[in-house]
């Protein structure tokens, strides 16, 4: 019998979940936000009394993309993605409307199980922070190697479907720590030995970029390591016929018609590492042929 990953595809919530399967191909398939924010562990001057600069993380009075409100933008943002959790998963699944045929699902099939591979290949092991957790597309295969996975996300209703993936995954409960909290509000109590984010960067305005690396920063113990992936600049795996936006921002529309803008960032690989290195990282980042970009480092002052 062939090798396999300690889980297998299940059912969730009426679709095909996303469940990585070591030697099998076109198998996989994972962001989140919302409102509801609850402190854990500390504020991060959310009025910007402190005066720092554009980078800050603070909630109000700075013009952000496309002139708006940086703090407004980001609440319709989370809106948004708790709104869509129930929905979130045929994006994932090539579902409803995101489906473009059997072919396009090949392509997507296989530049995840690459992404899927790589994450393996970089072994991260330890206590792991995973930012946005979003449905869980990502968490069960993190718990496999990990000693502990604390999941951050500021919508319940994602929270809710996260643990229940990883219920259905059979994966140890007692590894999951889960955190219900805006991320801008946020200050991690401890330390981890890596840092996962999945399709959350891309939602992080410019205006704010250095102060989220600055939150991974912080999260890290000395020698931490970092993965992450995202979108690539391609319309070739979003809905067609979203109402376009603004170079920084989208406008997505959910099954019952609502429409939200969020921030929604395509980075160039060359450039975002460029840009990692002005800041402080070391980080690799490659692109698929089509989908995606994935990442992986650390901090230039451990290398």
């Amino acid at each position: 019998m062939q090798s396999q990953h300690p889980w297998e595809l299940f059912q969730f919530c009426g679709y095909r979940a996303a469940v990585h399967v070591r030697n099998r191909p076109n198998v996989g398939r994972a962001n989140s936000g919302g409102p509801d924010p609850v402190s854990s562990g500390g504020s991060r001057d959310p009025d910007n009394r402190s005066g720092r600069d554009s980078g800050s993380m603070h909630k109000g009075g700075r013009p952000g993309p496309a002139g708006r409100d940086t703090a407004a933008l980001l609440d319709e943002q989370m809106a948004y993605y708790r709104a869509r959790s129930p929905e979130y998963d045929q994006w994932w699944l090539r579902a409803g409307k995101y489906d473009r045929g059997p072919r396009f699902l090949r392509s997507w099939d296989e530049e995840t199980d690459q992404v899927r591979a790589a994450l393996d290949e970089f072994s991260l092991r330890g206590r792991i922070l995973e930012i946005a957790c979003g449905t869980g597309w990502w968490t069960p295969q993190l718990a496999a190697g990990a000693e502990q996975v604390t999941v951050i996300d500021a919508s319940s209703e994602m929270l809710a479907r996260c643990r229940a993936r990883m219920a259905a995954a059979g994966g140890d409960a007692a590894k999951l720590e889960y955190l219900q909290s805006d991320i801008w509000e946020w200050l991690p109590e401890r330390r981890f030995e890596a840092v996962f984010f999945g399709f959350w960067l891309s939602h992080v305005p410019e205006v704010r970029f250095d102060s989220f690396w600055e939150l991974v920063d912080g999260a890290l113990l000395p020698g931490g390591r970092v993965f992450f992936v995202d979108s690539a600049e391609s319309t070739g795996s979003s809905r067609i016929g979203d109402p376009a936006g603004t170079p920084e921002t989208e406008r997505r529309e959910l099954n019952d018609g609502r429409r939200f803008d969020v921030v929604k960032r395509y980075f160039e690989p060359g450039w975002l590492r460029q840009r990692l290195a002005g800041i402080g990282w070391d980080i690799q980042v490659q692109r698929t042929a089509r989908f995606f970009i994935f990442a992986q480092g650390g901090r230039i002052a451990d290398s």
